[in-house]
């Protein structure tokens, strides 16, 4: 984002990702703008939603028939309906939401500057519960079972805490580990060095794996039995359950996949990347070829994979725009 706070929306810690210098749920890492490239393919707009100005959407995810978006500058959770195109509930919920995941009957979201782990009810779209957290954090939330694992503090004084989503409580802490994902079936998170590990939800204990330093899942990254992983520096990889790399991710010209802060998500048959710069590739989930579809402008963008759609959020723009992929 273009404040103080950046985001932080994959699995690595802040010191891995220049995409997510936190102070805030996911924003911009300020990287430098470089030449645009030039759409060798190009996927057409099939809806935009057009939000208030300075809302600064970021980290879609769709659930309970709906796209839920936080709008971090206005300290909001946005319902849209995905069908009409209208936004259907603007539910204040903090500071600085930068994340949003589902469980049960409810969306649990992460305002990481208030800090707060705040429950909407899906049903009501009211705030249910609000947690206070121990320390600022950023941005991703996990969920496991009854569990939400939320990150706080950054680097070396990072924790990675779980909280009871029926009751509010935390019922477990790990220290030294933040980001986490549950992907492949594991639950995943990293350390202050960039190392991937695995957890037990049950005892909290913790596996180191074979993932590479410096790479971080986003939620909704599993296509072909592989989680799509990206780091700050632009590279692109399928991961086994292990965290071993089993497809790159490239350009046929050689330059790197993303510029700043990506994010990547899957879809039946395609796996997708949108950059900070505004640019958006389709990447094939077996050979790991990119292919750039849009460019979206100079803006952060974070992706959410619905049936027969992409939805791509503007975070400069203000706007939601649905990309038809089926």
């Amino acid at each position: 984002m273009r404040s103080s706070t950046a985001r932080r929306l994959s699995l690595l810690a802040l010191v891995a990702l220049a995409a997510v210098s936190c102070g805030g749920s996911t924003g911009p890492s300020g990287a430098k703008a470089s030449p645009t490239p030039t759409p060798v393919a190009t996927l057409s707009p099939a809806m935009t939603v057009a939000l208030q100005s300075g809302d600064a959407p970021q980290n879609l995810i769709f659930a309970f028939g709906s796209l839920w978006v936080a709008a971090h500058h206005a300290g909001a959770l946005l319902r849209v309906d995905p069908v009409a195109g209208k936004v259907i509930a603007r539910i204040p919920v903090g500071v600085g939401p930068g994340s949003a995941m589902a469980s049960g009957d409810s969306i649990w979201v992460v305002d990481y500057q208030s800090p707060a782990l705040v429950q909407v009810n899906a049903a009501t779209n009211k705030v249910v519960r609000t947690v206070a957290l121990p320390a600022n954090g950023c941005c991703q939330a996990a969920i496991t079972g009854h569990l939400v694992w939320v990150s706080s503090g950054e680097g070396d004084s990072a924790n990675l805490d779980a909280y009871d989503t029926r009751t509010g409580a935390r019922v477990r802490r790990i220290p030294f580990l933040a980001s986490p994902v549950f992907t492949l079936g594991k639950l995943w998170a990293d350390t202050s060095l960039g190392e991937l590990v695995q957890i037990d939800p049950a005892t909290g204990a913790k596996t180191t794996t074979a993932g590479p330093s410096g790479f971080g899942f986003t939620a909704g990254s599993e296509s072909h039995g592989l989680a799509w992983a990206s780091s700050g520096g632009g590279n692109v990889a399928g991961l086994d359950a292990t965290g071993a790399t089993k497809v790159q991710g490239h350009r046929t010209n050689g330059e790197a996949l993303g510029r700043g802060e990506s994010q990547v998500v899957a879809g039946p048959n395609d796996v997708w990347l949108g950059d900070e710069l505004g640019e958006l590739l389709r990447i094939d989930p077996t050979t790991g070829e990119a292919t750039t579809v849009a460019q979206l402008g100079a803006t952060y963008l974070s992706l959410v994979v619905t049936p027969g759609r992409l939805w791509v959020a503007e975070f400069d723009t203000d706007r939601l725009t649905g990309f038809a992929t089926a």
